[in-house]
């Protein structure tokens, strides 16, 4: 350890001098063990409009509901449900697919061959979280590139 007064020291002033006179707040949020919640999706919940927060996520939760009181055609329940909570695309594809696609209308159309079953569902659910991320991140980046 050096004294104080050689050349190669950090004095409390030169301190002060370099950061600053004014003290500066750091507040750092760290989450706590309990805080993780991996089961249900947390963004229905994290809307940017205030008043619009509780809509997004009731609709959510009845889109989930009618996910579990229905027959759906395309994939088991267990399917949507990881699709739902994992994916985190499942309430969007649920309500535009399901029970029959918007763009059909009212007018019967054939049922598909096959359902997607829970294992299926959870590989997809994984996959399509990641491709819907990485579509959000591209178009975040073209909207910085457009407006920036």
């Amino acid at each position: 350890m050096e004294p104080s007064g050689s050349p190669d020291s950090y004095s409390v002033g030169q301190l002060r001098r370099d950061i600053g006179e004014k003290p500066v707040r750091v507040n750092q949020v760290e989450p706590s063990a309990g805080d993780s919640n991996w089961i249900f999706p947390d963004w229905p919940f994290h809307v940017p409009l205030v008043a619009g927060t509780w809509v997004v996520g009731v609709a959510w939760v009845i889109a989930f509901l009618v996910m579990l009181g229905s027959t759906p055609r395309l994939g088991n329940r267990w399917a949507w449900f990881w699709l739902f909570t994992v994916g985190q695309v499942g309430a969007i594809l649920f309500l535009l697919l399901e029970p029959r696609p918007i763009w059909y209308g009212a007018e019967r159309h054939p049922t598909p061959r096959g359902r997607v079953g829970g294992g299926s569902g959870c590989l997809l659910s994984i996959g399509l979280g990641f491709l819907s991320a990485v579509a959000a991140m591209g178009v975040g980046h073209l909207a910085g590139l457009l407006l920036g």
